[in-house]
């Protein structure tokens, strides 16, 4: 059965994100070639990103506000409730506890990506730990932190070695060639709950 509808909410500006940004779209990838439609929910996002999303046929939705906060929330709500979201994939630093709340409160699934163990509790469906290793994707159950069932360790990257160009670029094209392992193992999962 094909996937519905994935939202998916991260931001990237020239300071900082474009890691979100490039890892959410590895998961976009992976849910469109199974059939399904994503759109990408921002607050800041270069144009450089926006651009390539576009390229991926990804529908673009930027939101006005503090970027994390309850007038953030409400409107990711409303926009999942809307295209009847299968998931919400909420990923960056300015999204806490409460955020998560918020989504979960109006009944939709949650994957929560935060590599970096900002949340005091995990309320979404499932949590994605990308700096652990091997990186893990946990239920959470509502737990103050997550690891009361582990769903899945990750296929890890060698980040040794890589193509020509700026580091930058190198850095880009290291990353999305290990997403695009964890991408397809997320989306099975997604599709799996």
């Amino acid at each position: 059965m094909a996937p519905g509808t994935l939202v998916v909410r991260a931001d990237s500006s020239i300071a900082m994100g474009t890691g979100h940004v490039m890892r959410c779209l590895a998961l976009a990838q992976a849910w469109q070639d199974a059939g399904g439609h994503v759109v990408f929910v921002t607050n800041d996002l270069s144009s450089a990103r926006e651009q390539r999303l576009l390229a991926e046929q990804v529908e673009v939705v930027k939101f006005n506000g503090p970027p994390g906060g309850a007038q953030d929330a409400s409107q990711l709500e409303k926009l999942s409730c809307a295209h009847h979201a299968d998931w919400v994939v909420v990923d960056g630093y300015q999204f806490d506890a409460e955020y998560q709340r918020k989504v979960k409160d109006a009944g939709l699934k949650l994957l929560f990506i935060d590599d970096n163990g900002h949340a005091t509790h995990y309320l979404a469906d499932l949590v994605l730990n990308e700096n652990s290793m091997p990186a893990k994707i946990f239920i959470s159950l509502g737990r103050p932190k997550p690891g009361c069932c582990l769903v899945h360790d990750l296929p890890s990257c060698d980040m040794s070695s890589g193509t020509g160009g700026s580091a930058s670029e190198k850095w880009l094209h290291l990353r999305a060639r290990c997403w695009s392992p964890w991408a397809a193992v997320i989306q099975r999962t997604l599709l799996r709950m």
